[in-house]
Order: structure tokens, then C-alpha cells, then sequence
């Protein structure tokens, strides 16, 4: 009999001891001050539990974080217009760039080289080889040099030389406005 009682005794114990460690204290209000509900917050992890709570942040400091986030928002959007801005900006840049290698192609009749056949010098005009004398859209070869030519366009003599157009510049590119 004195060994059941001692069993339940200590079986007591042990409970009173777990149930004094493993417990939280709730904490105590003092007799000024009344808790609110609104006080604390409880942090619930995803399966519902609590797992502590917090102090919840005051108006002004709710307000506060608000204006933060918006200013964070502003800033945001307008590094990303900058950003449109500069990458519409390259592509008129690489628009213009185009446009003016094209004028480059489209000159026509350019000297591309003076060539030395035997004793005779021909030129060579985008890919036609034109000896002196010959026309070519009204303009005569009158004399072949080293590194240039020399034509006669409506009764007056220039020189083109190598890489130049025979037509006058004025007609090879549009009007800048």
C-alpha cells in the first residue's frame, strides 16, 4: 500500500513539474493599465499555428511605411520610364545610322579604281570600264591620272577621284530641313 501511494506521489511530481516547465506565464497587467487585444498580434505559421506575438506598430508608423513604399513605388516607375526613354532614344539613333549608310549605297556612277592594262588606263565606274573618250550619262572621260579622272560634264571639266561620284553631290543626297 505504502508503495502505491509513493507511486502517485511522484507521479504528481512529475506532472506539476512538467506542466511548471513546459508552460508559458501569461504576462500580468498591472492595476493602472488595461491590455487591449489590439496590443499584441499573433503570428500564425501556415498550418494555423501561433508561433509568438508581437507588438502591432502605431498609426504613425503605419503611415510611415505607407509614404515609404509609395515613394519606393515612384522611384521604381520612373527609373523604368528613364529606361524606355533611353532605349527609344538608341533605337532612333540606330534608325538615323541606317539611313545614312543607305544614302552612302545609293550613290551611283562612284570611281572605284584606275586599272593599267598594258600601255592603256581604263577606270573602272561600278563595274564598267571606261576608257578615255568613252560617255557615260553625259559625261565624257577626257583624261585618266594615277589616282583620279578627269571629265567634261556640259562644256565644263572636273576632277573625280577615286571613291567620288561623277554626278555632282547635289543630286546624289536629299535636302537636309
Amino acid at each position: 500500500m505504502r508503495r502505491i501511494i509513493l507511486f502517485i506521489i511522484l507521479g504528481v511530481l512529475v506532472v506539476f513539474a512538467f506542466t511548471r516547465l513546459f508552460s508559458r506565464p501569461k504576462p500580468q497587467a498591472t492595476a493602472g493599465t488595461r491590455k487591449k487585444s489590439s496590443d499584441t498580434l499573433a503570428i500564425k505559421t501556415r498550418k494555423g499555428k501561433t508561433a509568438g506575438q508581437i507588438k502591432t506598430k502605431t498609426k504613425e508608423e503605419l503611415r510611415e511605411e505607407r509614404r515609404r513604399a509609395q515613394r519606393e513605388e515612384r522611384a521604381r516607375r520612373r527609373e523604368l520610364r528613364r529606361r524606355q526613354r533611353e532605349l527609344e532614344r538608341l533605337r532612333r539613333l540606330s534608325r538615323r545610322k541606317r539611313k545614312t549608310r543607305s544614302k552612302r549605297a545609293k550613290q551611283i556612277y562612284v570611281l572605284k579604281a584606275i586599272m593599267k592594262i598594258d600601255s592603256e588606263k581604263f577606270a573602272l565606274i561600278d563595274s564598267r570600264r571606261m576608257a578615255i573618250g568613252e560617255e557615260i550619262s553625259g559625261r565624257r572621260v577626257v583624261e585618266i591620272g594615277d589616282d583620279r579622272i578627269v571629265i567634261e560634264e556640259f562644256g565644263r571639266r572636273r576632277e573625280v577621284r577615286i571613291g567620288e561620284s561623277l554626278l555632282p553631290s547635289v543630286l546624289t543626297q536629299k535636302r537636309r530641313r
